[in-house]
């Protein structure tokens, strides 16, 4: 029987800790939760960076939709995983700095350690190609519609309430579970309006009629914006990845390293501009002062538009 001295087992003790705390992230799969269905301008811009993420850290990572409850359903899923890092969020701002301001939920701001912002877009109102409603004057004249969003208090939400409010219209609200259902409602005739970036025009069989932008959009040049019209209503898409803010801050450095190599790559820029979408790459404390001023900006639109807690 091997006897060690008090001098050789603190030694031991010292080796096995050093390699514990060395162990490699990732040792396995990063699971990347989208808090809502496929077919949506986040969902695609999670899969085009899941690839290049996963190279930048030296290990796989895989999307995983989790919808339900305007994306608090995932996003609680993100908070309350095990703070390994092996669950990472690609979240746009409705699940961090909209809901906690319109319903009460398990988790808030402080509940989330912003890693990296992906991308920023401005809005466009979207009617059906084949159906009656072409123009903003259309609307007007019909005077009574109904809008889609990917759940109560998302910005699609937030975006067509102000519209229709904006233009003096009886707006009704059918929420959906994503941007994909949403289509599909807008195609067979359950909702007249919906708000998205751009990349819904290129997608699905939509007629822009409106840009929520301060200048009209390079994608769709030929749509007048809100302020032209009249109204001046802005509103804008934005998305990056967060984590549980209880992660590790060595493994949150190694993230946000690897989200900012990942998103100025080749690879995905190619992708981003295929999607047609607006990077706005922000890590580090200049995202985390973002969302915060986001979600204190957020509250001052749900107080406006009037949907009440």
């Amino acid at each position: 029987m091997l006897k060690l001295g008090k001098s050789m087992l603190v030694a031991a003790a010292a080796v096995l800790a050093l390699s514990a705390s060395s162990h490699a992230y990732p040792d396995s799969t990063v699971t990347m939760i989208v808090p809502f269905s496929a077919g949506g301008t986040n969902d695609s811009v999670a899969r085009a960076l899941a690839p290049e993420l996963g190279k930048a850290l030296g290990g796989n990572v895989v999307v995983k939709n989790a919808d339900g409850a305007a994306g608090t359903v995932g996003a609680n899923e993100i908070v309350t995983a095990k703070p390994d890092g092996l669950t990472i969020g690609f979240v746009p701002l409705g699940p961090v700095t909209v809901q906690n301001h319109l319903r009460d939920l398990p988790y808030n701001i402080d509940s989330w350690q912003p890693i990296c912002n992906i991308y920023q877009s401005n809005l466009v109102l979207v009617t059906n190609k084949k159906g009656p409603l072409q123009s903003v004057d259309d609307l007007v004249k019909k005077g009574k519609i109904t809008y889609g969003s990917t759940g109560p208090g998302t910005i699609n939400h937030l975006a067509s309430a102000a519209s229709t409010a904006a233009l003096g219209l009886e707006g009704r609200h059918v929420p959906d579970k994503g941007a994909g259902p949403a289509m599909l409602s807008l195609a067979n005739g359950t909702i007249d309006l919906f708000a998205d970036t751009p990349v819904i025009v290129t997608r699905y069989d939509v007629t822009p009629i409106a840009a929520l932008s301060p200048e009209r959009l390079p994608e769709v040049p030929d749509v007048p914006t809100m302020k032209e019209l009249g109204h001046d209503v802005q509103f804008s898409l934005w998305a990056g990845v967060f984590v549980s803010s209880k992660v590790p801050g060595e493994i949150v450095e190694q993230l946000t390293k690897a989200c900012d190599e990942a998103v100025n790559s080749d690879a995905f820029k190619e992708s981003a501009k295929k999607i047609g979408i607006n990077l706005r790459p922000m890590v580090g404390q200049e995202f985390t002062d973002f969302v915060h001023r986001e979600y204190e900006s957020m509250k001052g639109v749900v107080n406006a538009v009037g949907i009440k807690k």
